[in-house]
């Protein structure tokens, strides 16, 4: 059976038809909610004849549903010992656990914003911490038979989504690749729910959990590149699931791109975006339907684009990943500030920063690092964090995991602003450099005074994120093939460290004056004069980069201007540093102003003894 465009009442069911032309996202699927009862699935049609989904068999291939060989029955059942398990009787759930997916349907279906915000943020977080920390939430058809469904199958789809990412969080290494396929299966459902329909799903999602769906979607996609990436540690059994046909379809990377580019397209926010960044009002412009105009649909087209800039980024198609924020100024505030989201908003400037690194834009870099350092700093002040509820608050139990992997990139940030001041010392904020000293200020000096190219790989590694390779060749594998793009991609930065290597002892010589004969540098150096010319060219076109001025992030123009200047007439190097002196007063107004932020804080800290009889 196929899945028609208005025949939803069908998801669910077993099997799986083939199709074509024009059909849903779930025709595609054919099949592949009940993958885990052996039924195989049907070919899938395409969404759209020119984006390329593609057709082919089941998770299973051809479409008939085969039984899994005994090892592998073997291996799931051993792994499933050791995962933890849901709920397989009614009596296993707890009466919270019932009465929270109660209050989560009926927010649900009340399009109750306020409710689903406290439930998602608050109460899944704190009831996975009591009872599911070992083990998974009950199972989704368990949950179904208990707590019913809505239409569309809305609820069901959404519990899913947490089921699917609690036991992401929790199992991590020890996931089956059933588990990422039917994870894969439901994401795919979800997103056929959003975007095959002619009016919007009236869905009223706070933008914490819309924000999460897009960017669990991204984790889990880059999990399943790295997991398939490493095919020559695969068991036989995994290695003739991935290979076995359709299952190419799963975690596609033209697939994963293609949802994104429909929600953005559906959403018309590149257009909303264009006209807001003009000083229009996008609720007045000309709207298609009333998609653009729905909050969910804005915020889901908005957090796709940061998705694919992500995805190019990760990919190492840093232009298209600037590209895709064209109408983005990231220094304006945006709906992704007003959106309130750290969490997004430290992932766009980290990536954004990573392109900029990587495109040898250094200055634009460091500003982007710094001014989402700067934000943080503000965000984790004493008087901030007493009222606050972002993302960089202490922890309540809600988002605690969300919270360290925010501060793991924090880290990242401070290592790849080392990298772009060692390429391309410049000024920058008396706080964020005095933070840059004392994480890493050791470092620093020792790669700037000794050239250590070991250490300098150490510092990138640490600062750039995990790059994917999504095409596998599973017939030709590769043992090392993740690892070489890695490395490829570090070479890039590598080569320009090797480059400037003798520029940082050129610089410490010019630093101790202000002219200087050619000859009496090239003596210091032991150098030919016509070396050392080579060397000081170098050091001006390195210092030379595209900086941004207005507009989408690829916009710039060419500007040199290094922490040290010189320029070169006849025999003589004339020496201006162009260092900014610290500016002592802005230190001292900003340490007082944490200090009386400290005093106000401590005023409001009870100090009680024992009680008195």
């Amino acid at each position: 059976m196929s899945y028609q465009h208005d025949n939803y009442d069908n998801r669910n069911r077993r099997g799986g038809g083939g199709g074509g032309g024009h059909q849903s996202f779930a025709s595609v699927a054919g099949g592949r909610q009940r993958y885990n009862n052996n039924q195989g699935g049907g070919g899938g049609g395409n969404y759209d004849n020119n984006e390329g989904y593609g057709g082919g068999g089941g998770y299973q291939g051809g479409g008939g549903g085969q039984r899994r060989n005994q090892q592998r029955d073997n291996y799931q059942q051993q792994h499933w010992d050791r995962e933890p398990l849901g709920a397989n009787e009614d009596s296993e759930i707890p009466n919270e656990v019932r009465d929270f997916l109660t209050d989560l349907k009926n927010a649900i279906e009340d399009r109750d914003t306020a409710k689903l915000q406290v439930l998602y943020e608050a109460e899944f977080r704190g009831l996975s911490e009591i009872f599911y920390q070992t083990r998974a939430w009950p199972h989704p058809e368990v949950v179904e038979h208990i707590i019913g469904d809505l239409p569309e199958h809305i609820f069901t789809l959404l519990y899913k989504e947490l089921y699917y990412r609690h036991i992401y969080e929790s199992a991590r290494e020890g996931l089956t690749i059933d588990q990422r396929f039917q994870s894969y299966g439901n994401y795919w459902s979800i997103f056929d729910t959003i975007l095959n329909r002619d009016e919007p799903l009236d869905v009223g999602l706070p933008n914490e959990w819309v924000w999460d769906i897009i960017d669990e979607f991204m984790y889990q996609f880059t999990q399943f590149s790295t997991f398939r990436a490493k095919a020559d540690k695969l068991q036989n059994f995994e290695l003739n699931q991935l290979r076995a046909e359709g299952s190419h379809m799963v975690w596609n990377v033209n697939i994963v791109t293609n949802i994104w580019l429909k929600l953005v397209q559906k959403s018309e926010i590149q257009e909303q975006l264009a006209v807001y960044n003009a000083g229009g009002d996008p609720n007045a412009r000309v709207k298609t339907g009333d998609f653009p105009d729905h909050p969910m649909y804005k915020m889901l087209g908005y957090y796709s684009l940061i998705s694919l800039m992500r995805l190019h980024c990760l990919l190492g198609d840093y232009h298209s990943a600037l590209k895709v924020l064209e109408n983005v100024e990231l220094g304006k505030k945006h709906l992704l500030q007003a959106a309130g989201l750290q969490a997004c908003l430290v992932t766009t400037y980290y990536h954004v920063g990573v392109c900029y690194m990587m495109m040898r834009r250094y200055q634009d870099a460091i500003r982007i690092f710094c001014d989402l350092l700067l934000h943080q700093q503000r965000a984790t002040t004493p008087t901030t964090n007493r009222g606050s509820s972002g993302v960089f608050a202490p922890s309540t139990g809600g988002r605690t995991y969300q919270v360290d992997m925010l501060h793991k990139t924090i880290d990242k940030m401070y290592n790849c602003l080392a990298v772009c001041l060692i390429l391309h010392p410049m000024h920058i904020d008396e706080s964020i450099s005095s933070s840059l000293r004392d994480k890493l200020g050791e470092r620093v000096n020792k790669i700037q005074k000794t050239g250590d190219e070991e250490e300098f790989e150490k510092l990138l590694n640490q600062g750039l994120p995990k790059f994917v390779t999504p095409a596998t060749n599973y017939d030709d594998i590769q043992p090392n093939s993740l690892k070489d793009f890695q490395n490829y991609q570090l070479g890039i930065l590598k080569k320009e460290f090797a480059a400037q290597n003798m520029v940082f002892t050129i610089q410490s010589y010019l630093k101790l004056y202000t002219s200087m004969p050619i000859q009496k540098l090239a003596r210091f150096l032991d150098m030919k004069d016509d070396v050392l010319l080579q060397h000081l060219y170098t050091y001006k076109h390195k210092m030379t980069n595209v900086v941004h001025t207005h507009g989408s992030p690829l916009n710039g123009v060419l500007q040199c201007k290094p922490e040290l200047d010189f320029y070169i007439d006849k025999d003589m190097i004339y020496i201006a540093d162009t260092k900014v002196a610290p500016r002592y007063g802005d230190f001292f107004v900003r340490n007082i102003q944490k200090f009386e932020e400290l005093t106000e804080t401590l005023k409001h800290i009870k100090v009680g003894g024992p009680a008195k009889e």
